[in-house]
């Protein structure tokens, strides 16, 4: 990976996500679609998967810096 960008991931679990994130009403409706899709073996492009009766998926953040072209005037 070049110098100029960097990428984490963390291994979550969906419910200490939705802490994190704290949209109370967001969570019954993104629990169904997620179980959904790591129920039928859809990763979602996220690695979704449930593991026992924890749905769990990969949080990745990418950072890219740029520079701003100096002016060539």
């Amino acid at each position: 990976m070049p110098s100029n960008r960097a990428r984490w991931d963390k291994p979550r679990e969906f419910e200490e996500w939705m802490g994190i994130v704290n949209d109370a009403s967001r969570v019954p409706p993104l629990r169904a679609v997620v179980r959904a899709l790591a129920s039928a073996g859809a990763s979602a492009g996220m690695g979704l998967s449930v593991e026992g009766n924890e749905i769990r998926f990969v949080h990745r953040w990418n950072l890219i810096a740029a520079r701003k072209p100096s002016d060539q005037g």
